[in-house]
């Protein structure tokens, strides 16, 4: 790799090539393609690479690189597409990372970059691929994402981002992809996100987010996986509960239990073992339903409406607790349905009233 001076284009991807990146290539400032995916090179990235000021693409997913990335990228203002992921990259993004304002597509995800996400991210205006996940950023997740008007997919999963989400995200009204799952998220998701009449798939699942999800498309089919392990999500008419994640209250560590009924559209956990009612109700099924599973039946029962009762903001009252609206899963575990003349607990006003769940927002 001696006379790669003059090169417009480098291109080693897939082809099990290992050491260092060249030094030299980067020299004549001319090259505008880079790509050596998916090979073991390791060491850091040449700070050379800063005089490709015409440099368009720049792929190095997929090796072994290490070392502070903060000052890369800084003057290579024809930068169009960055790919960085899967490497053991470390550092902090600084705002020289956002001088390319032909920058439409970014990826950095797995790697040990830490930090906050930078105020001066609304500079890169095109960028419509926004990939920061399974790194150490902190803080809360910047407002000016807002003005990334063109993005369509943002991944900000497994990092350590918390407190409340900004409301401005909802004016991102092109993003079709969002995932912030596994981080420390708290409070109610905003109800701007409402206007995200783009989006089609979304994940915030392991947080603590509570309260109700926004009237959209993408939250009205999220399927469960993508909303577990948060405190108290809920849609507005209370047709799929979540259980929260903080520790239960009884010495003996038990879950309390997801709240679920079906509507036709909503994608819910299937439980094999049928209602209670059905269970008692034949003589045999009944025999076999001891008086130990019973006991953990009405156990779980307790908690469920006990969670709905002291835990929930606001309190719910199901109003129609029957054999037949609870359900059993495979391991006899209790779980409360059909929320359909659940009242809720207005508990502002002098004299607490109620109104219907299904009118809730």
């Amino acid at each position: 790799m001696n006379n790669l001076t003059s090169l417009l284009g480098f291109l080693v991807a897939e082809n099990n090539m290992s050491g260092y990146l060249p030094p030299n290539i980067w020299a004549n400032g001319l090259l505008r393609y880079f790509a050596a995916s998916a090979n073991n090179f390791v060491g850091p990235i040449p700070k050379s690479l800063g005089n490709c000021t015409n440099l368009i693409r720049f792929q190095v997913q997929r090796n072994q690189l290490k070392g502070d990335i903060s000052e890369y990228f800084g003057i290579c203002l024809c930068l169009v597409y960055i790919d960085l992921s899967y490497n053991k990259l470390n550092g902090k993004l600084s705002i020289n990372w956002w001088q390319s304002k032909n920058l439409t597509s970014l990826k950095i995800s797995d790697n040990r970059i830490s930090g906050t996400i930078p105020v001066d991210l609304y500079k890169a205006s095109r960028l419509g691929y926004l990939d920061m996940s399974r790194n150490q950023f902190v803080g809360k997740i910047s407002k000016e994402l807002w003005a990334l008007k063109l993005l369509f997919t943002l991944k900000l999963n497994e990092n350590e981002h918390s407190g409340e989400l900004p409301r401005e995200l909802g004016q991102l009204r092109y993003l079709e992809l969002l995932n912030l799952s596994h981080n420390y998220l708290s409070a109610s998701i905003p109800s701007t996100f409402s206007e995200m009449l783009s989006l089609t798939w979304v994940d915030i699942s392991y947080n603590r987010l509570e309260g109700p999800l926004p009237d959209n498309k993408a939250f009205s089919k999220v399927p469960m996986r993508a909303l577990e392990h948060n405190r108290a999500i809920y849609c507005a008419c209370f047709q799929n509960m979540r259980k929260p994640d903080h520790e239960p209250r009884d010495a003996e560590n038990e879950t309390l239990f997801e709240i679920s009924s079906y509507d036709g559209k909503m994608v819910y956990e299937y439980l094999g073992g049928g209602s209670l009612g059905k269970s008692i109700s034949s003589e045999v099924k009944a025999i076999q339903f001891d008086w130990i599973k019973r006991v953990n039946v009405v156990r779980g029962v307790a908690k469920a409406l006990s969670y709905l009762h002291h835990d929930c903001s606001p309190p719910i009252i199901h109003r129609d607790i029957s054999s037949n609206n609870i359900l059993l899963d495979l391991e006899n575990e209790a779980h409360i349905s059909d929320f359909g003349t659940a009242r809720i607990l207005k508990p502002n006003s002098s004299n607490w009233t109620s109104s219907y769940a299904g009118t809730f927002c």
